[in-house]
């Protein structure tokens, strides 16, 4: 999904989640999350073409053979939500984490792949799941 759709998206669910916590540290963490995760990205521009034209990895259509997107991986959300005390920030994390993943999961041809989005699962694959 393209960046502003991402942040349209984690904006609506930070201040569905600010109603219901009134607690603003928690909403942006939760925006921040949900918005950022993208910046793996660039990473995958970086290893794929050797260098970073920003404009171009914005467009996100530069994946080819493989897709790294180190950061859309379930188990980041499980290693925090065992290691971190369940708290309204962990919980907006989730959140925030979990909104940008469905997201993905939807938007992209990867639908009959449910395990895309585990880093293991595309490690076991050598990153190229999610280009078939």
């Amino acid at each position: 999904m393209r960046p502003k759709f991402h942040f349209i998206a984690s904006a609506i669910i930070a201040i569905i989640f600010f109603l219901f916590t009134k607690n603003p540290i928690a909403s942006l963490i939760c925006f921040s999350i949900g918005f950022f995760i993208d910046l793996d990205h660039f990473l995958d521009y970086i290893l794929i073409y050797k260098k970073l034209d920003i404009k171009d990895a914005i467009k996100g259509d530069f994946f080819k053979d493989k897709i790294y997107v180190l950061l859309h991986s379930w188990e980041i959300l499980i290693i925090i939500l065992l290691i971190f005390k369940l708290n309204t920030y962990t919980i907006a994390f989730a959140i925030g984490f979990a909104q940008h993943i469905i997201i993905d999961l939807f938007s992209y041809p990867i639908k009959n792949k449910p395990f895309a989005y585990f880093l293991t699962y595309r490690i076991s694959r050598n990153f190229k799941e999610l280009c078939k």
